[in-house]
């Protein structure tokens, strides 16, 4: 395909007063490197070769000789003045409904966009003679409140302007003006000048769709993964195999938000040099962000959100770590989730927090000094205030010298244009802003941002921006209909009906196929490859129209050194091990080394060292026998569960990291209700009463011991620092706030449960067990919630919030009831087992220990749970019969304790088993004990990096 421009360069370049114009400086300045190759040229004056925006500026000039240009942020300005006095005496009625006037704010941005459209607007209302509708009211009532505006200041819109061209003794060569979103503004006078030359796109660049043979192809492949995978693939072959340098192939992006990061992570992978020409919004960066989340802090009350959001924005330099460390610690700990007021006071929850909490001095001063540098830094009610107070928080909070470069660079550049806006506040003082503040984060979030650098490689640009330019391999990923379509709607802002009416139902310009076609003509010495997927990052596509679908399946996609290198490892290439290594691969290698040598492993889950030891002792020696180990039902549940999550936890001492402050948790809450159950069970022990109820409900004095037991529960919890786990001050207020609530739950759940057990005795209530078997080098341990008594046999009796545990025997049935039972004679009891197959050993501990610490033989156990009120039974003919009275309908296998024998056996079993383990250093897994549904869903599989196939298999 014949290159045009460098056609065109050829015939013309020698004429000094030939110039020459492209739609991006990008490729103005690579044609005038190229042209000295190829053109006959040693050297060019770079004036001869400019952007359409510099053609526009200096040839196409207003004749508003005693006006100035008006600056974008003017617009914005005259928007939010626009919708303030639009809030007093709302005069726009149908773009914005009169109700939301006040809360209209969000529209400036909207509002802004379309003022430089109004004239055209305007021009082809009146020449249409239409009758103006309320929505065509609005904008002109906005068309002569601007132009009053410009009046004023001494402004004029470019945008409204139709300037002549001014000649300078040059020709202009304009390359595929058509492509441009403004063309059609400026076409009427450019063909009609003697001195501009228009170079367009032929016929013969353009084929039809039907010749699908002309078009170039797309290979499509499965997933935007393969697609990008095939990308870096094909660039090293580029580059290896036909010598094409790194910064001479380009990669354009349609979507770069969505494909950026995993497009620099496949060249990362593949060694791929690169440089990501992307301008993105200036508080889309960390940095950038600061001060958008500063104002989020202020007028949100510093909620624990706002505040952790900012105080962990890593890219700020933050002067003293420890204490924001602290601080948000602190933060969660207290549930200061946000102030908030009550019966007309106002309460901030961290100075409150800090009341009951008088050790963390060092955060209570550092909060105050952040908040009252950050209140005035939102507050300011000038712009040049808003510096001063800027530059008083940095000394407080940041340390510069720690400060990245591009964090600098970036805060320099925002702190850039608020020298700007405070040249317009002094320029125009008469403009008062309601929010200086909020005005300059909403300029931060639509100025666009590209952070310069010096490096070479592929370049990475989004779509449109390298068409015009010359590469000696163009790629275009994402290459679907969506994605490359670039159809020009002028005036968008209207209704289409509208737009049809204006411009006599004329189609909007579609330059799609022009963008495909220059990028091929570009692509100098390698035919440009165009790629899309059916399943991308975002959803489901197709091919664009305009190009040939060739399909790629996952067999035929060329592969890489790294598909080398695992199809060898794997055995499945019977080809010798591959020449060299990635550095990636080496320096992964030797870090896995270096972690085996200094942690001493012996194998893949053997990690017996006398430092993993030590911890164990440490952890788990009985405060009775420190030579012995405690065990507890707890510890056997987490290590069956998965060994390598009851080393993270107990031996790394690693936990899920949680950053979220909650009103009060569920633990707290459940701490609450067991204290509660505790002080009325052990208090009826000690007064010697049964347990009891009336078909009206508990007598009295039962109601009044539940009383007093809610109120004790509440004192204990609400008094207790929070560093010996008591209630924060919101949780307190919380609690105290719904008292009422909670005692008419508990009151129906202590009936609940009298009713139930009606006449029977307390024998223990949150009892501690313990048990040293001579024959062991354990010992046992665990806390009982409850044992009753008939006078005739024992029952373990396990409160649960809400669910119970649902793998209870050896055999692997569960006995639970469904609220569904009641209406059916299905039996609930079925064939259901746990990811180990190991049953829940809670009850079985509390038998064998009640047995062994306090001779007591219990018959019957079974849980309660406090949500449903019911009871799950597990053990004994009474408990079960006490359920089957309860639920007739339901069918239940009865598990006597003779019953219970091999689940009782596989106990001490796995206890015995999970001792040597543990000493041994034996945490090995399996894959149908850890099956995929469970590691998928664990905290810790980054850390373990446990990987399953496409069928689930390990």
């Amino acid at each position: 395909m014949e290159n045009i421009i460098e056609e065109t360069l050829k015939a013309n370049i020698k004429n000094v007063n030939n110039r020459f114009v492209f739609p991006t400086q990008m490729a103005a300045d690579l044609w005038a490197d190229r042209a000295t190759l190829t053109c006959g040229v040693t050297a060019v004056a770079m004036e001869r070769f400019m952007a359409w925006d510099d053609f526009k500026g200096n040839s196409i000039k207003s004749k508003q000789k005693d006006r100035k240009s008006i600056p974008s942020v003017m617009r914005t300005v005259f928007s939010t003045l626009l919708l303030e006095e639009n809030k007093k005496n709302p005069f726009i009625k149908k773009l914005i409904g009169p109700e939301f006037s006040k809360e209209a704010g969000g529209f400036t941005n909207w509002i802004s966009s379309l003022l430089p459209s109004l004239s055209l607007w305007k021009k082809h209302v009146e020449e249409s003679k239409a009758v103006l509708d309320e929505e065509d009211k609005d904008l002109m009532e906005i068309y002569e409140k601007y132009s009053m505006f410009l009046d004023e200041n001494g402004f004029f819109d470019p945008a409204w302007e139709t300037p002549p061209f001014q000649s300078d003794g040059n020709r202009y060569f304009i390359f595929f003006p058509e492509i441009l979103s403004d063309y059609a503004e400026y076409k009427e006078i450019l063909e009609t000048t003697e001195d501009v030359e228009i170079v367009s796109l032929t016929e013969n660049y353009l084929p039809s769709i039907a010749e699908t043979e002309k078009l170039p192809v797309a290979n499509f492949y499965s997933d935007s993964r393969s697609e990008l995978k095939s990308v870096a693939i094909k660039l090293r072959k580029l580059h290896e195999e036909k010598n094409i340098r790194w910064e001479d192939m380009c990669i354009s992006v349609p979507d770069m938000e969505s494909y950026g990061r995993y497009i620099e992570r496949e060249l990362e992978l593949y060694r791929i040099p690169h440089v990501i020409r992307f301008a993105r919004p200036l508080d889309s960066t960390g940095a950038g962000n600061f001060f958008a989340q500063a104002k989020e802090c202020v007028t949100s009350g510093f909620t624990f959100d706002t505040l952790r959001n900012l105080l962990l924005n890593l890219e700020l330099p933050w002067k003293d770590r420890e204490s924001i460390n602290q601080l948000i610690e602190f933060g969660k700990n207290n549930n200061c989730i946000c102030s908030y007021s009550y019966n007309g006071k106002d309460f901030d929850v961290w100075e409150e927090s800090f009341k009951t909490d008088i050790s963390e001095n060092r955060a209570k001063e550092f909060y105050r000094t952040l908040r009252r540098h950050l209140t005035a830094l939102v507050n300011a009610e000038k712009f040049t205030s808003i510096r001063e107070e800027y530059f008083k928080f940095r000394n407080f909070a940041f340390d510069m010298e720690k400060c990245s470069p591009s964090t600098d660079r970036t805060i320099s550049r925002c702190i850039s244009e608020l020298g700007g806006l405070i040249d317009i506040e002094t320029e125009y003082p008469k403009y008062a802003l309601p929010s200086p503040f909020s005005f300059f984060t909403e300029q931060l979030s639509s100025i666009k941002y590209l952070e310069q650098t010096d490096n070479l490689g592929v370049r990475v640009l989004t779509y449109k921006t390298a068409a015009c330019a010359p590469f000696a391999c163009h790629i275009i990923v994402d290459a679907s209909q969506s994605s490359l379509s670039v159809i020009y709607k002028p005036l968008s802002f209207l209704r289409d009906d509208k737009r049809k009416i204006i411009f006599k139902n004329q189609e909007d310009p579609n330059v799609t196929q022009h963008f495909i076609m220059l990028y091929k003509m570009n692509s100098l010495d390698s035919d440009p490859v165009y790629s899309a997927a059916s399943k991308t990052f975002t959803g489901y596509s197709q091919v664009c129209s305009y190009l040939n679908e060739q399909e790629v399946l996952k067999e035929n996609i060329s592969r890489g050194y790294y598909d080398t290198e695992k199809n060898w490892l794997e055995k499945k290439d019977s080809k010798s091990a591959p020449m060299e290594l990635t550095d990636i691969s080496k320096n992964g290698f030797d870090f896995w080394k270096k972690c085996q040598n200094l942690s001493g492993m012996e194998g893949n889950d053997s990690v017996k060292t006398t430092d993993i030891q030590n911890r164990i002792n440490r952890r788990f020696a009985s405060k009775n026998n420190e030579k012995k180990i405690q065990i507890s039902a707890s510890s056997l549940k987490k290590f069956y569960t998965c060994p390598r999550i009851w080393v993270e936890n107990n031996i790394a001492g690693l936990d899920e990291p949680v950053n979220e402050a909650s009103l009060i948790d569920g633990f707290a809450q459940g701490v609450l209700n067991h204290k509660i159950l505790e002080l009325y069970f052990s208090r009826l022990r000690e007064n010697k009463l049964e347990i009891r109820t009336t078909g009206n409900g508990l007598e009295e004095k039962y109601t009044n011991i539940l009383l007093k037991a809610v109120d004790d529960a509440i004192e204990m919890q609400t008094k207790t620092p929070m560093n010996s786990n008591g209630n924060s001050f919101i949780a307190t207020e919380l609690i105290n706030a719904t008292k009422n609530v909670l005692v008419e739950n508990m009151i129906s759940v202590i009936n609940s449960f009298s009713e139930i057990f009606n006449g029977f005795t307390v024998v223990y209530t949150e009892e501690k067990l313990s048990y040293d078997d001579p024959e062991k080098d354990y010992v046992l341990e665990g806390y009982v919630d409850l044992v009753i008594s008939d006078g005739e046999e024992s029952f373990i009796i396990d409160y649960k919030r809400n669910s119970t545990p649902e793998l209870l025997y050896e055999d692997g049935t569960i006995a639970i009831r469904s609220e569904s039972a009641e209406d059916s004679e299905t039996p609930v009891q079925s064939d259901i087992k746990g990811p180990s197959n190991i049953p829940d050993f809670q009850m079985p501990a509390y038998l064998y220990l009640l047995g062994k610490s306090k001779g007591i033989k219990a018959e019957n156990c079974a849980f309660f749970s406090m949500g449903s009120k019911e009871i799950v039974p597990v053990v004994g003919q009474k408990v079960f019969d006490i359920h089957k009275g309860l639920h007739p309908k339901t069918k239940l296998d009865v598990y006597t304790l003779e019953d219970f024998e091999p689940t009782m056996k596989l106990f001490q079993q796995k206890t015995d088993e999970y001792y040597h383990r543990i000493r041994n250093g034996d945490f090995s897994i399996s894959d149908s004990n850890q099956n995929f549904e469970m590691c998928n869903n664990c905290t810790f599989r980054a850390l373990c990096r446990r990987t399953f196939n496409v069928s689930r298999k390990n």
